[in-house]
């Protein structure tokens, strides 16, 4: 397993892993499963690396008391982490943050100092995906689109850009998806690298390009735009009984036309499958709520007919909503 990923990784991204687990006392950082100190807490790290280098981390340990680490790094990499449990502290060339768990964490980085403040009072659960500079080029590509988003056209000549957001349920769901297939399985590495890339597809949409329509270069001025977010937390508001696109467009006094424009523009969808978005999130955060039924569930955001709610929640999900119910694994991960 080690000797996977070795076309795409350079030494700067693998010395950035190596600094970070000798910290911890772990000699030989290229294992696929290395045990922490006991003198320093019990625990585990788990990796695996793609054919291509994008490195996967499943970190679980509890400290014996709180814990520092410190280093400095030549390397550069773009790094997605999930906090699913405990907290820990942060600071990177001057720059401080709290990492918090059902938090997620865009990284971009080089040429960076770093240093990690351990909280011993929770255990810590965490997933990272970390991408080679040359592999995240490469994926955001596209010379159609016309697309220029690289890594030095997002973190400029600094050493570190961070972009943060919570998890949403869709997105625990899938993480679960990770967390739950067993290693065992002949399609291990093919499961696990599918869904890690669809983590990835979906963050970057998300962090870097929702939003970043220029109203300049837009049909909406800076005035109807403001409307089109403020149609978006109304449906959103409206979720069991929403109004029609046309009352929707007279509420905010924005016409129906640049209303649909907009909704394109700013979110990259219409208006009704975002609402069917935030329906199905709703939805799965009340059935692992355990406080409503899926009957009960189906109404509160919006869908009468039973069998059609099922049907879009198994065809988003992949699973029917009763089966939610049972699912307690996602809970205890990630609480």
């Amino acid at each position: 397993m080690s000797k996977r990923g070795e076309v795409m990784m350079d030494g700067g991204f693998r010395d950035i892993f190596h600094q970070f687990f000798s910290r911890f006392q772990m000699k030989d950082s290229e294992m696929e499963k290395m045990s922490m100190d006991q003198s320093i807490g019990v625990g585990t790290f788990h990796q695996m690396t793609t054919y291509s280098g994008i490195k996967i981390i499943l970190t679980d340990y509890s400290l014996h008391k709180g814990y520092e680490v410190h280093f400095s790094s030549k390397g550069s990499m773009v790094e997605l982490s999930f906090c699913l449990r405990g907290r820990r502290g942060v600071e990177v060339t001057g720059l401080s943050y709290e990492v918090t768990p059902g938090n997620c964490y865009l990284q971009f980085m080089q040429d960076f100092d770093v240093s990690f403040t351990f909280d011993h009072r929770a255990p810590v659960y965490w997933l990272a995906i970390a991408v080679p500079v040359q592999v995240f080029n490469y994926m955001m590509s596209n010379e159609k689109s016309g697309s220029n988003i690289d890594f030095d056209s997002i973190i400029g000549n600094g050493p570190f850009r961070l972009f943060q957001q919570s998890i949403d349920s869709r997105m625990k769901y899938l993480i679960n998806q990770i967390l739950q297939y067993s290693p065992n399985s002949p399609m291990y590495h093919l499961y696990i690298e599918s869904k890690v890339l669809e983590l990835l597809s979906v963050y970057f949409q998300s962090f870097l390009l929702d939003d970043r329509i220029s109203i300049e270069q837009s049909k909406l001025s800076k005035r109807d735009v403001e409307k089109v977010r403020k149609a978006k937390e109304i449906l959103l508001n409206s979720m069991e009984a929403p109004p029609s696109i046309i009352e929707l467009s007279r509420l905010v006094q924005l016409n129906d036309y640049k209303l649909k424009i907009g909704f394109k523009e700013l979110y990259g969808t219409t208006a009704y499958k975002l609402l069917r978005h935030h329906r199905l999130e709703k939805a799965v955060e009340l059935l692992q709520s355990g406080k409503m039924n899926v009957s009960q569930v189906a109404v509160y955001v919006g869908y009468g007919n039973l069998s059609y709610f099922s049907e879009v929640f198994k065809k988003t999900y992949g699973i029917n909503p009763s089966e939610l119910l049972r699912d307690d694994l996602l809970i205890a991960k990630m609480t």
